[in-house]
């Protein structure tokens, strides 16, 4: 049952007030608790269209959805399923959110007009990071085995990794599953992606613990994008993002270290957010390409003007050795149960109105408009 389609599952509607606790212009936690029913776990990630069109996905595999006033859980994966990642068409016209299944096994949730229901993963990767663009359409990335999955016609098969998976698919016989429908496949041994990003079709990258970059026509291994084994381990999450306008890419994971790489260059550059938090997300956006990254201890910082690298940290929700709240903090009034606590955040996205998206434990959903950020 784990490999196959499952049948389309009716999109479920569990309605609960979403109250700000912040008015006007600001950050503002929504309350999904009546949705959750209870639960109080993590939400993992979130996508969001605008400021009325929000996705996050919870570790008990549910989606929620936001829509600028009321909070629902939209859907529910099978049981035993752990949806990590989310990403959608820039019209919201189709979503996907990736993850394992509960024997570890790729699984892959779309939505379109009709609900959310699951689609063939054609992998037995566990999938940790779905991302794409207008062009490209979907890309999933995942590990043990490594692989990179993207969508065609309907269909997900192998654009790069191991070969030797036993649910690889390539829907036509003597052309490999790749992006541009030419080129090599890796045979490369067992390893672990953990994101994928770029700026186009012919220009995207995974990182891993083989990094690879592809410029239309083939993947090529890349140390640049190449990590120790010590960085790629559940207790330490890799996310990066690439900035299509500026293309200039981030990565933050393993420690507090934020590290920037500059258009066309070969090494990142480091530099500490906070040497007591480790950050675990990271993500741009909006009209002004704004970059967010998000953390433990509750870290939310923001990208100094015309300064790539440097960021200054805007929220905590317990104290720092590194920070002076009187200089850095701008939590306007917020929740006590979240600036009073010590929450982890997971997941960031910028919207394209340049609305920013939080989501971390203790089923903390944050929102501020983009008047404020």
């Amino acid at each position: 049952m784990h490999k196959q389609l499952l049948a389309a599952m009716p999109m479920l509607l569990l309605v609960a007030a979403c109250n700000a606790t912040v008015e006007g212009p600001g950050w503002q936690s929504l309350d999904c608790q009546s949705a959750l029913q209870g639960h109080a776990g993590t939400i993992s990630a979130v996508w969001a269209k605008d400021g009325n069109h929000a996705w996050a996905l919870t570790d008990d595999g549910r989606v929620l959805y936001y829509d600028g006033e009321t909070c629902v859980q939209e859907a529910q994966a099978p049981s035993g399923v752990e949806l990590r990642s989310i990403w959608g068409e820039a019209s919201a016209a189709q979503i996907w959110a990736v993850g394992a299944d509960a024997l570890g096994n790729g699984f892959i949730f779309r939505r379109d007009h009709t609900g959310w229901s699951p689609e063939a993963p054609n992998t037995t990767s566990s999938l940790v990071r779905v991302w794409g663009t207008a062009e490209t359409g979907p890309i999933a990335v995942g590990y043990f085995p490594h692989a990179v999955m993207s969508r065609r016609d309907g269909v997900w098969g192998l654009a790069y990794g191991n070969t030797a998976d036993p649910a690889a698919l390539d829907p036509q016989p003597g052309v490999p599953f790749n992006l541009a429908g030419v080129g090599p496949i890796s045979t490369s041994s067992r390893l672990a992606f953990v994101d994928v990003g770029g700026t186009g079709p012919n220009d995207l990258w995974v990182i891993g613990l083989e990094g690879a970059h592809y410029d239309g026509e083939s993947w090529t291994p890349n140390a640049t994008y190449q990590l120790r084994h010590d960085q790629v381990t559940e207790q330490r999450p890799i996310s990066a993002h690439t900035d299509s306008e500026s293309k200039r890419s981030w990565m933050v994971g393993a420690d507090a270290t934020l590290y920037h790489l500059q258009a066309d260059y070969e090494v990142w550059d480091e530099s500490v957010v906070l040497t007591d938090a480790s950050l675990h997300a990271i993500h741009s956006g909006g009209p002004n390409s704004t970059v967010w990254a998000v953390g433990s201890q509750g870290v939310i910082a923001k990208q100094v003007a015309e300064q790539y690298a440097s960021f200054d940290v805007v929220m905590l929700t317990t104290e720092s050795s590194d920070v002076n709240p009187e200089e850095h903090i701008e939590w306007l009034n917020a929740d006590p149960n979240v600036t009073n606590g010590n929450v982890n955040f997971h997941g960031v996205w910028v919207d394209a109105e340049g609305g920013v998206w939080v989501v971390g434990e203790q089923a903390h959903w944050l929102y501020r408009s983009p008047v404020a950020s």
